[in-house]
C-alpha cells in the first residue's frame, strides 16, 4: 500500500505596527510572486538578525493585510514606498492592495479552511477625525469595521484587543499586543486575524513515526521524531537551485505544503539568500509524481515576537517611520499631524505532525501621537535544514513561509 508523509502545521503569526506622533491567471501570479517576495524578505531579515541556527515562520498574508489597511490611509512617499516594497511599482502596488489581496482573501474564506477578520479600533478622541472615505475603503476591501476603545487606557485597550484576536484565531493567538505595545499616546489600532485549519489528504500513521538523525548546519546531528511512509509524491530535483522540492497536499487539494531542501553542499542561509516569490511558481511547475519513501521530521515552532522595522526600512519603507509620514487619508489633517510608524512586530508559531494543519495569524497597527510498506527508493527523505511554504493551490500564493534548521528545537 502506498503512503506518503504529511505534516500538520499549527501556525501563529502576530504583527504589531506602532505609529507614534511627533492555474494561475496573470493577477494570481503577480499576487503569488509579491507575497512570496515578502515572506522571503522577512526570513532573510531574521537570518541576518539571529543567524541560521534558529527555526522561523512568517506570514506574508498577515503582514500584507496589515500594511494594506495602512496603505489605504496614506499618501505621498508613505504610500508609494509601501506599494514599491510589495510590488516593485506604485501601479502594481495599488492593484495588489486595492484588488488582488482583498479578492484573494475573499476566495480563501470560501474554501471553509480559512477564516479572516479585520477591524479598526478607534479611541473616542479620534472617532470624529476618522475620514469617511478611508473607513469605507477598508470596509469594502477588507471588511474592517470600526470599534471604539479607550486607547488612552493602554492596558484596558490591550486586553480588549487581545481578547478579540484570541477569539478570531480560536485561541491560537492568545496575545497579539505584548505588554508595553500601547502607550497613553495610542489613538488607533488596525487588526487582522487569520485562521487556517485542514486535514492532510492522507494522514500519516503515527505508529510509523521513528526517532531518526537530522543533520544540522555544520555537520552536527540531533535525534528527531520522523514521520515515514511510502506512496506517490509530487517532487523534483532542481539542479539550478541544488535542491529537492516536494509538495504535500491538504484535504480537498485546495492547499498544500511545499518543502525545499538544499543539498548537503549548500548551506540553508546561502540557499535562502537568493530566493524570490517567482521561485515557488518555478518549482511547482517542475514537480512530477514519483513513488518513493518519504521521511519528514515532526517539529514545533513557538511564537517569538520579532521587530520588522529594520527589515522594512532596509527594503525602502522608510517614510512611514519618520515625521514626514502622511496619514491624512486616514484622519483629518489636524489629527494626523505628527503621526508616524514607531515599529512593526511579528511573532509566529508552527506545529507539524501526522494528522493535518492548523495555522493562525494576527496583525495589528497601532496609531499613536508621536503497516508493511511496499519497498520504494528513499527519494524524498527530509533530514537536513529546509524551507517550506503553505500554498493556496489555485493562485500559488503562500499564506505562510518558514525555515527549519533543527526540528528538535521549539
Amino acid at each position: 500500500m502506498d503512503h506518503f508523509q504529511i505534516f500538520k502545521p499549527r501556525a501563529v503569526v502576530l504583527c504589531v505596527v506602532a505609529l507614534m506622533g511627533g492555474q494561475a491567471q496573470a493577477g494570481d501570479t503577480a499576487l503569488a510572486h509579491a507575497l512570496g517576495d515578502v515572506g522571503f524578505k522577512l526570513l532573510r531579515h531574521q537570518t541576518q538578525a539571529a543567524g541560521t541556527t534558529g527555526n522561523a515562520v512568517v506570514s506574508p498574508l498577515s503582514l500584507g493585510a496589515a500594511l494594506g489597511l495602512l496603505q489605504s490611509g496614506t499618501s505621498g512617499a508613505t504610500q508609494s514606498e509601501l506599494e514599491h516594497w510589495v510590488a516593485g511599482s506604485s501601479r502594481r502596488g495599488q492593484q495588489f492592495y486595492a484588488t488582488q489581496l482583498p479578492a484573494w482573501q475573499s476566495e480563501l474564506q470560501k474554501t471553509g479552511a480559512v477564516t479572516l477578520a479585520n477591524r479598526l479600533w478607534v479611541d473616542a478622541t479620534l472617532t470624529a477625525a476618522l475620514q469617511p472615505r478611508y473607513a469605507d475603503a477598508v470596509r469594502t476591501r477588507y471588511g474592517a469595521e470600526p470599534g471604539s476603545l479607550v486607547l488612552t487606557d493602554p492596558e484596558q485597550a490591550r486586553t480588549g484587543i487581545n481578547a478579540w484576536v484570541s477569539e478570531q484565531t480560536r485561541k491560537q493567538v492568545p496575545e497579539l499586543l505584548p505588554a508595553g505595545a500601547l502607550s497613553s499616546a495610542s489613538r488607533l489600532v488596525v487588526t487582522n486575524a487569520v485562521h487556517f485549519a485542514s486535514r492532510w489528504e492522507q494522514p500519516f500513521d503515527p505508529l510509523r513515526t521513528q526517532v531518526r538523525p537530522f543533520t544540522l548546519e555544520g555537520g552536527g546531528k540531533v535525534e528527531a521524531r520522523t514521520m515515514q511512509a511510502e506512496r506517490e509524491v509530487r517532487l523534483a530535483q532542481v539542479p539550478a537551485d541544488q535542491a529537492l522540492v516536494m509538495e504535500l497536499p491538504f484535504e480537498g487539494g485546495t492547499f498544500s505544503l511545499l518543502v525545499a531542501m538544499p543539498t548537503s553542499e549548500r548551506p540553508l542561509g546561502a540557499f535562502l539568500e537568493r530566493l524570490k516569490g517567482a521561485d515557488l511558481t518555478r518549482w511547482r511547475s517542475q514537480l512530477k509524481p514519483q513513488a518513493c519513501t518519504l521521511s519528514l521530521p515532526r517539529f514545533e515552532l513557538l511564537p517569538s515576537p520579532q521587530s520588522l522595522k529594520a527589515a522594512l526600512k532596509a527594503s525602502g519603507v522608510k517614510t512611514m517611520f519618520s515625521h514626514q509620514a502622511n496619514f491624512t487619508p486616514m484622519l483629518t489633517a489636524a489629527a494626523a499631524k505628527g503621526l508616524h510608524v514607531e515599529n512593526v512586530f511579528q511573532s509566529a508559531s508552527l506545529r507539524v505532525d501526522e494528522v493535518g494543519g492548523v495555522a493562525a495569524a494576527a496583525t495589528a497597527a497601532v496609531v499613536s501621537v508621536k503497516s508493511m510498506p511496499a519497498p520504494q527508493p528513499p527519494c524524498a527523505v527530509v533530514d537536513r535544514p529546509f524551507v517550506f511554504a503553505l500554498i493556496h493551490q489555485a493562485s500559488g500564493a503562500p499564506l505562510f513561509v518558514g525555515r527549519v534548521v533543527n526540528p528538535a528545537q521549539n
